[in-house]
């Protein structure tokens, strides 16, 4: 599964990585799952105002 985890504890030698998943996205084949790694690895804008009537 991909997910979007935040590291709680980072490794040190003799002591892996700890994080809490924040966010389930998918299967890595899943459509549009690469994507979203895209969009959240490089900060992408993934939300846009709503259009202004004229």
């Amino acid at each position: 599964m991909a997910v979007d985890v935040e590291i709680t504890r980072f490794p040190q030698p003799g002591r892996p990585a700890l994080g809490r998943i924040i966010e389930v996205l998918g299967h890595p084949d899943d459509f549009g799952v690469d994507v979203e790694i895209i969009i959240r690895k490089h900060h992408l804008p993934h939300t846009f105002p709503a259009e202004r009537a004229c």
